[in-house]
């Protein structure tokens, strides 16, 4: 999409340099901000059994009123 000069990537350590105009090297940030994001992982686990509260109460377990889902804040990068 952006055609760069010198442009010099090291996989091993996720580093792309490139050696351009300033408005290609901008183009370039605003290219690589827009692709940059993390891949979403997300694990559940659930196993339902049925038991009669008497039961529950007799092995001790409270299970909670409410419960809440926290979600990454996504911070933009300086530009």
């Amino acid at each position: 999409m952006a055609k760069n000069r010198d442009v010099y990537i090291d996989e091993s350590s996720t580093w792309l340099v490139i050696r351009d105009t300033p408005e290609a090297v901008r183009l370039v940030e605003k290219l690589v901000f827009l692709a940059d994001r993390p891949e979403p992982e997300v694990m559940l686990e659930s196993q339902r059994s049925w038991r009669s509260s008497a039961a529950v109460q007799e092995l001790g377990i409270q299970y909670p009123n409410s419960f809440t889902v926290l979600t990454p804040e996504i911070i933009p990068r300086p530009r």
